[in-house]
């Protein structure tokens, strides 16, 4: 009869109209893993709000570690699992996504887009991830420091009045490297410290680091 499919024809045309792996393989993160993506990014901004201005020592060796251990190697995990990882998958996560777009264009966007991410993120975290151990030693040190330096640079900012902040690089006389501690503006006014100038810290200190809690002049 004239209204009778075929069973193959139908298959077939099915078929046809199915998507392919993947495109079917591609799924957005779930809701939970998004909030807790959303949780960990918001605590992550707090910290990093409140630890980037707290007046930590900023050593040779930490700046070091951040710029060629840690920057490098979550460049390269971050590459490693978006690119090239498949696990149970037929292709990487990269390649689902990018299949799952209609145009060229749209593809060229993503990979832009996904390009520009993994160098923020694998820039951003190293240069950010300071502020967890200013943050911890603010809490937890104990061991008392006084010692005087001399100001080396003074470079300032942060933007407005109520947000402005100094680095003062600071030298000490027994010690070849630098440091660099972070100032509020209400606290660099008080001092008024130049390149040249004398200046004492009074602070801190435990294992992962310094923190000053009084700057003056000698």
């Amino acid at each position: 009869m004239s209204g009778d499919i075929c069973p193959s024809s139908a298959s077939a045309s099915r078929s046809m109209r199915q998507v392919p792996y993947s495109r079917r393989g591609y799924r957005l993160a779930s809701p939970r893993a998004r909030s807790i993506a959303f949780a960990a990014f918001f605590v992550w901004g707090i910290v990093v709000t409140i630890g980037i201005r707290l007046p930590y020592l900023h050593t040779a060796l930490s700046a070091h570690i951040r710029e060629y251990v840690l920057f490098p190697a979550l460049f390269v995990a971050i590459a490693y699992f978006g690119f090239i990882y498949k696990g149970n998958r037929r292709s990487s996560g990269y390649m689902e996504a990018v299949t799952s777009l209609p145009t060229r264009s749209a593809r060229i966007k993503y990979t832009v887009g996904v390009l520009g991410g993994l160098m923020l993120i694998s820039a951003g975290v190293p240069w950010t991830s300071i502020a967890f151990p200013a943050s911890l030693t603010a809490v937890f040190a104990r061991k008392p420091i006084h010692k005087c330096y001399r100001v080396t640079d003074v470079y300032a900012w942060g933007g407005s009045t109520f947000t402005r902040m100094f680095d003062l690089t600071l030298h000490s006389t027994d010690s070849e490297d630098d440091v660099v501690v972070p100032l509020r503006g209400s606290t660099y006014d008080r001092i008024r410290s130049r390149t040249g100038d004398f200046v004492c810290a009074e602070g801190r200190r435990w294992a992962l680091g310094t923190v000053i809690d009084r700057v003056s002049r000698p």
